[in-house]
């Protein structure tokens, strides 16, 4: 079984945490995520991300500390998702590979439907008194 680096971004922006919603025809279609991708060979875990919402986004985030990491089998692959939290530096959120973003209320993340390995992360949120950030 194949094995997968994920990385995710928790950017918090006046009290409220990004989520993406995936495009139809992307992989997990309809489902909103905390947004992010692969981790490239030679990249840490920072460079994967910001370089990702870069790609994804067309932002600048700067990438912080490790959140949370999770493991799981998704379809036929081994996938090692690690959330950061990121703060927003500069640019309009304009989406490629999502359809639409919101910015949600911590207490609100579980009204939207992610995919199996988000779902620790905002389990995690849930479980702390403050927002991760």
């Amino acid at each position: 079984m194949k094995t997968k680096h994920v990385v995710a971004a928790i950017i918090e922006k006046e009290g409220k945490i990004l989520l993406a919603r995936r495009a139809p025809g992307e992989h997990s279609a309809g489902l909103w995520e905390f947004p992010g991708g692969k981790q490239e060979s030679g990249e840490t875990l920072q460079q994967s991300l910001e370089r990702e919402i870069f790609e994804e986004f067309g932002v600048k985030i700067k990438a912080g500390e490790l959140f949370l990491r999770t493991e799981t089998v998704v379809d036929d692959f081994y996938l090692i998702l690690y959330a950061l939290k990121a703060v927003h530096l500069n640019g309009d959120f304009e989406p490629t590979v999502h359809d639409s973003i919101v910015w949600v209320n911590p207490k609100e993340l579980k009204e939207y439907k992610v995919p199996k390995p988000d779902m620790p992360i905002i389990e995690k949120i849930y479980s702390n008194t403050t927002l991760p950030l």
